[in-house]
C-alpha cells in the first residue's frame, strides 16, 4: 500500500462512519458473508499495532471492517471502473514477499494467519483496486483552478517562508519484517571501514539495501524536518554538511547518514512556493472530497439500503 493513499483512506472511513453509523449496522452486521468475528479480531489487533497503543475497541474494529466492506461494495457495483493495476501489483507483492529471506519464514507468516499465498495475492489487488476507486472518486475534485492558485498565493505572499532544508545520503539495512536482530553492529563495520578511507559510493553500492538511492551514492535529495521519520532528521540536524553519522535506528530500519548540503530556512519568491500551495490546495480539496463521498454514495445509489 502506498504511504500517502493512507491519509485519505482513513479520513473516508472516519467521514462514513458519521454518516453511515446506525445504517451500516443495521444493514452490514446481518449480512454474515460480509464481516466475520474473526475478521473484527483481526482488525482490532490492527488498529492496536497501527495505533501503538490498546485503545481500539472491538466496535472501532466492526466499524473499520464494515465500511472497508462497503468501500468494496461500492467498488464492485461501479460497472464502469476497469484500472490497470498490473504494474502496481507486482511491485506491492515483491515489497511484501522481499520482507523475508528464506520462502519458509513466508508461508510459515501466511500460515499463522490463516492464509494461503494465493488469498494473500487476491487481498492485495481488492486493496489496490479500492485505491484506485477511491482515487477515481476524489481526483476531479482535488484540481485546483489556476484562478484558484492566483487568489491563493496573493492571500499568502507574506506568510510563504521556506523551511530549513537538507540534502542528505544513506547507507541502509532493512529489518526484512520484525524478526530481524539488531544491525547496528554491521553498520559499525561498515563505519570503520569508511573512517580507514573507503569510498562512501562503493560502501553504498556494495551494502545499502536501498535500491532506488545506492547506486546514486545514496542520495535522497533534499528534504524538510517533516520528510523522514524523526530519528533519522534528528539525527540530520545534528551533522554538519560533510559529516557521516554513526548507526541509526528507525522504523524503517538502520542508516548511516551523510549530509551532503544544506540551506537555511528563508522567504520563498512568489514562484518558488507555487508548486507548495497548489499541493496544499488540492490536498484540502481532495479531503473535503473524500469527507463528501457519504453523502455522494446516498445521492448515486439511493436503494442500496444504506
Amino acid at each position: 500500500m502506498k504511504p500517502w493513499i493512507l491519509p485519505f483512506l482513513l479520513a473516508f472511513l472516519v467521514a462514513a462512519g458519521h454518516f453511515w453509523r446506525d445504517s451500516l449496522r443495521d444493514h452490514l452486521l446481518g449480512r454474515k458473508a460480509l464481516i466475520h468475528d474473526l475478521a473484527v479480531r483481526q482488525e482490532e489487533a490492527a488498529l492496536v499495532f497501527r495505533q501503538g497503543h490498546s485503545s481500539a475497541t472491538p466496535e472501532a474494529a466492526r466499524q473499520s471492517v464494515m465500511l472497508e466492506a462497503l468501500v468494496r461494495q461500492q467498488r464492485l457495483m461501479d460497472t464502469d471502473f476497469h484500472p490497470d493495476i498490473r504494474l502496481a501489483y507486482a511491485a506491492e507483492w515483491q515489497a511484501w514477499a522481499r520482507q523475508w529471506e528464506i520462502d519458509g519464514e513466508r508461508l510459515q507468516r501466511l500460515a499463522g494467519q490463516g492464509l494461503t499465498e494465493t488469498q494473500m495475492q487476491q487481498s492485495i489487488q481488492d486493496a489496490l483496486l479500492d485505491q484506485a476507486w477511491i482515487e477515481e472518486q476524489v481526483s476531479e475534485a482535488s484540481q485546483v483552478s489556476d484562478e484558484e492558485l492566483e487568489t491563493a498565493l496573493k492571500q499568502y505572499e507574506s506568510q510563504m517562508l521556506l523551511p530549513q532544508v537538507h540534502r542528505v545520503a544513506h547507507l541502509f539495512l532493512s529489518r526484512h519484517g520484525s524478526v530481524k536482530k539488531d544491525r547496528t553492529p554491521e553498520l559499525a563495520l561498515i563505519r570503520q571501514k569508511l573512517a580507514e578511507g573507503e569510498d562512501w559510493a562503493a560502501l553504498a553500492q556494495r551494502h545499502s539495501e536501498d535500491a532506488r538511492s545506492k547506486l546514486r551514492a545514496g542520495d535522497l535529495g533534499w528534504m524538510s524536518m517533516e520528510r523522514m521519520p524523526a530519528e533519522f532528521m534528528a539525527a540530520v540536524k545534528g551533522l554538519k554538511p560533510g559529516q557521516t553519522s554513526g548507526p541509526v535506528s528507525s522504523p524503517l530500519g538502520w542508516h548511516l547518514i551523510r549530509v551532503l548540503e544544506r540551506k537555511p530556512a528563508r522567504k520563498a519568491i512568489l514562484e518558488e512556493g507555487r508548486s507548495e500551495l497548489e499541493s496544499l490546495l488540492s490536498w484540502r480539496k481532495r479531503t473535503a472530497a473524500l469527507e463528501d463521498l457519504p453523502r455522494r454514495f446516498l445521492q448515486t445509489h439511493p436503494r442500496s439500503g444504506l
